[in-house]
């Protein structure tokens, strides 16, 4: 079983208000790219999220209006995933999201 996050793969937008103002947030990335100069490039194992991250994967919102940034947990999706190769190359086959 293999988990992924909507966001970090983009298969969704997610946007939240601004509790302090209202204004719409924008996704900052996850908190573990800002932890250093090297973090952004360092790969992460979404399929590992579940046991690291129970209720999802974590994403840095920051509002551009009144600069307020929070954390929001974003439900993770299961999926199964299985490649067959053709003679045209490797083809994805989507499971159960």
């Amino acid at each position: 079983m293999s988990y992924m996050c909507p966001l970090c793969n983009g298969l969704e937008a997610v946007t939240r208000p601004c509790p302090r103002c209202g204004q719409w947030m924008s996704n900052s990335g996850q908190p573990e790219d800002y932890a250093g100069p090297y973090s952004p490039y360092s790969s992460v194992d979404t399929s590992e999220l579940h046991s690291v991250h129970p209720g999802g994967c974590p994403h840095l919102f920051t509002c551009p209006h009144c600069h307020h940034d929070e954390v929001y947990v974003v439900p993770v999706l299961i999926a199964q995933e299985s490649l067959t190769e053709t003679p045209s190359g490797l083809h994805g086959q989507a499971g159960t999201l």
